[in-house]
């Protein structure tokens, strides 16, 4: 039930979001039970219909934020955090579908376990099969195999995933994923919020990682389960978002790991460029791409060397 004095305060950042938005907060009404909570909104500069549809459908119940353009995953959970009156913050995607029980079980463990910084619950696909939420983090061989994903599948451990066969029991987990991260508001109060230098991606792995630095636990709890319908406002695309992503891993990298891991990753940043061109080039002659596309692509590799 909406309170004024909410035990949790639910975040939600939306862009665009007016497809999934009724159904996300539908979920959340229905489904939770006798917890009191509220649902802040902040909306970063949509251009569809989400915030008049949000106004019309639910008034008062939800506090909607917007006005304020587009300042990015983190810089928007950063000011539901700042505006929210809860003991606890749930941020989820607006693309998520929230399960019965779901609230109770994450503020049971909380409640017993407040030296944990961050839960993470289970995230289902739409066809029911788990999600990964959780992982390990960032390392050079992983960097290796965002390039040459030949080599392995992208869902292997050896690319930072835990088996699915663990997805059942709890357990401690490195990072989480920023879909759904239930949080204690006494973490918030002791590290802060996200790393908002960050344009997308590697936000919440940032966070996560500055959470075991100040001594944190982050435990992930089969117990809790939303569906996670999962990319639907990430509309720029496959070439602008690589090169997002290698901006914000670069970043993440150097911030945290030094300048010899650094190194490293440029180094392998420059063979996977050099093996992609390759591959680009051949595509090129075999009649399988434009010279458009071609062009573009050459410019996105250099763009991501440099990032």
């Amino acid at each position: 039930m909406t309170e004024n004095n909410p035990l949790i305060s639910i975040i939600i950042v939306t862009y665009n979001s007016a497809k999934v938005i009724v159904q996300c907060i539908d979920s959340i009404i229905k489904n939770s039970g006798d917890i009191k909570y509220e649902i802040l909104v902040v909306d970063n500069g949509s251009t569809d219909d989400t915030n008049q549809l949000i106004d019309k459908t639910y008034g008062s119940i939800v506090r909607l934020f917007s006005g304020h353009g587009n300042i990015g995953f983190a810089g928007g959970n950063n000011l539901g955090m700042n505006k929210a009156k809860g003991k606890y913050f749930f941020l989820i995607n607006p693309d998520t579908i929230m399960h019965i029980h779901c609230l109770q079980s994450l503020v049971k463990y909380a409640t017993k376990n407040p030296l944990t910084g961050i839960i993470a619950p289970k995230l289902l696909n739409t066809d029911g099969s788990t999600q990964h939420s959780t992982f390990k983090f960032p390392n050079i061989t992983q960097a290796f195999y965002g390039f040459f994903e030949k080599l392995t599948h992208i869902n292997s451990t050896q690319n930072g995933r835990y088996s699915l066969l663990d997805y059942d029991k709890e357990r401690d987990v490195e990072h989480i994923l920023g879909a759904a991260m239930f949080v204690q508001k006494s973490f918030w109060e002791d590290v802060g919020g996200m790393d908002v230098n960050y344009k997308l991606y590697f936000e919440e792995t940032d966070w996560c990682y500055k959470a075991h630095k100040n001594n944190w636990t982050l435990r992930y709890i089969p117990s809790a389960i939303l569906t996670h319908i999962g990319a639907h406002s990430t509309k720029a695309s496959p070439i602008t978002n690589s090169i997002t992503y290698a901006q914000s891993q670069a970043k993440f990298y150097k911030k945290h790991y030094g300048s010899f891991t650094y190194i490293l990753l440029k180094a392998i940043t420059i063979l996977g460029v050099n093996y992609w061109l390759m591959r680009s080039s051949y595509s090129l002659i075999k009649g399988k791409i434009t010279f458009t596309i071609y062009k573009k692509l050459i410019i996105s590799y250099v763009q991501i060397i440099i990032a």
